[in-house]
């Protein structure tokens, strides 16, 4: 729930009748260690910042990131992401993370 610096709420699908909200860290382009100091295993996906379109099998239209990699960290597991241009991080609550530039 904390934005900081970086951080937006940007909603898929806004005017729908299931509105999907995103936390989005819009970090510099770079290569990030990323801990998960929260007690349960979460995901952080890397999308780019474009919406796609796509429909379900009963012909039903929803908004999606155009691209993207998923994550799996378990608690305490550190691992490492990379963030190109056009990309930002999205996590879901409740998420804990600490995310350091690598060296």
């Amino acid at each position: 729930g904390e934005l900081g610096e970086y951080g937006q709420t940007i909603v898929l699908g806004e005017n729908t009748e299931f509105p999907d909200t995103n936390y989005c860290y819009f970090v510099p382009d770079g290569v990030y260690q990323v801990t998960n100091v929260g007690e349960y295993r979460t995901h952080v996906d890397v999308n780019k910042n474009e919406i796609a379109t796509e429909t379900d099998a009963d012909g039903n239209s929803y908004e999606v990131w155009a691209d993207g990699t998923p994550y799996l960290i378990d608690v305490d597991e550190t691992i490492e992401i990379t963030v190109s241009d056009g990309y930002f991080i999205e996590i879901e609550e409740p998420t804990h993370l600490i995310l350091v530039p690598a060296t």
